[in-house]
């Protein structure tokens, strides 16, 4: 498993890889080839963090149909009923949870930030995790400003990948449970399926944990 990580690793120019060969629930081998940093000299193992990023909005999926099963909220409510205390424009009032998760909104993407308007992007990416240290508050004041904004498409009429539909799909699992999003994903998640050295935040690895893959 090794010798075919680096294989790959080299062959697509890359920094590091992992890997592990399971069959059932029985681990058969665990490899990790590379450096934490591009021509790094400190070599990654196992129980190394690598960032898996927008695989979370899958598991983001996974927790709000959790949160479904408890009864805490369902697929066709609306982000009007769900997030009652943020206004919005009417356009965005009947847009379901279900549209949501299949990128229907019509809300802002976030996706190739130099194709989008530059205002925005600042307001995303710099402005508001200024003025907003906690992450809730964070992911409530982008909501806002995307569900204030005319939609980029009616709402149901088609998909585009939104980065920012995935912060509110977060929020909702929040506002229904009055539980930060990272908490309840390692509850309901993490935890349940033993991914103990998992964690949500502190991206990138350069500025919260140094020693970490990047």
């Amino acid at each position: 498993l090794e010798q075919e990580l680096e294989r790959i690793r080299i062959k697509w120019n890359q920094p590091a890889m992992a890997a592990a060969l399971i069959e059932g629930e029985e681990i058969l081998s665990v490899s990790a080839v590379g450096t934490t940093l591009f021509k790094g000299q400190y070599k990654v193992g196992p129980d190394n963090r690598f960032h898996i990023g927008s695989v979370t909005k899958s598991m983001t999926a996974l927790l709000l149909a959790i949160l479904a099963q408890e009864g805490k909220l369902n697929f066709e409510q609306t982000l009007g009923e769900l997030l009652n205390d943020i206004p919005m424009l009417e356009a965005y009032q009947t847009v379901t949870l279900h549209d949501l998760l299949l990128n229907k909104a019509g809300v802002i993407a976030f996706q190739q930030i130099k194709f989008e308007d530059p205002e925005v992007v600042k307001k995303i990416d710099v402005e508001i995790p200024l003025r907003f240290p906690d992450p809730h508050d964070q992911r409530k004041e982008v909501a806002r400003l995307a569900l204030n904004r005319t939609p980029l498409f009616p709402p149901g009429e088609k998909a585009l990948y939104s980065n920012v539909g995935w912060a509110i799909a977060g929020l909702i699992a929040e506002e229904v449970t009055g539980q930060p999003y990272e908490e309840l994903l390692s509850e309901k998640i993490f935890l349940p399926l033993a991914m103990y050295n998992t964690k949500v935040g502190g991206w990138p690895a350069s500025e919260s944990d140094p020693n970490q893959p990047r």
